[in-house]
């Protein structure tokens, strides 16, 4: 967050020292995942680290490769990539219940990042995770109010009655939801992601503000 703040102030504010700031800690990034990547298991044991939520680090690194064009910050922001949430996306399975944490907030950011990472790169396996991410996401997760999962959490595919609380519409889960909706969006128009998104924007987001 702090990382995709700097950014922000260099993108909107042009704000060279927030532009160095973030640049030296995407260096610092860099540095300590090889670090572990290069020790022993170094593969096994990243990939345990990755089970603890990390939001939208190949997000905010792929963002940074679009301005700074810098192949380390592509090459650090592949390294975020939890292979027993993407690969199974990868092979068109929803796996969204059958996570060690099903955490919609936790993986949310995360295919947001696979959707920039298809805009810069062009690379099908990550659009092939977007589309069934999404695909499942509005089959067999989501209420009729656009909301996705209940106290964060996805269930089994439609078992969504089961699961009916005051905790289905969680603002930060919509938000992020909206960004992979605008990404999409933006690669390829449709009139159904236009309407997905006015009703997580509506229910999710404006709907929960005090008027």
């Amino acid at each position: 967050k702090l990382m995709a703040g700097l950014l922000d102030q260099y993108t909107h504010a042009n704000s060279k020292a927030a532009l160095d700031l973030v640049v030296r800690m995407a260096g610092w990034t860099d540095r300590a995942t090889a670090r572990v990547l290069d020790s022993e298991d170094g593969d096994e044991l990243w990939q345990r680290v990755l089970l603890t939520e990390w939001g939208g680090m190949n997000d905010v690194l792929l963002e940074l490769y679009r301005h700074t064009q810098d192949p380390a910050h592509l090459a650090t922001a592949r390294r975020f990539n939890g292979w027993v949430f993407t690969a199974r996306l990868a092979a068109g399975e929803d796996d969204l219940a059958d996570l060690p944490f099903p955490h919609a907030n936790f993986h949310l950011p995360e295919v947001v990042g696979n959707a920039r990472a298809f805009e810069l790169t062009g690379n099908a396996t990550d659009a092939a995770i977007v589309d069934a991410f999404l695909g499942a996401l509005l089959a067999n997760h989501s209420y009729a109010t656009g909301g996705s999962n209940s106290g964060e959490c996805w269930q089994a595919p439609r078992d969504l009655g089961n699961f009916l609380s005051t905790q289905t519409e969680e603002s930060c889960t919509q938000y992020n939801a909206l960004k992979l909706n605008a990404e999409l969006f933006s690669r390829a128009p449709h009139a159904t992601l236009a309407d997905v998104f006015e009703r997580k924007l509506l229910n999710g987001v404006m709907g929960v503000q005090h008027p």
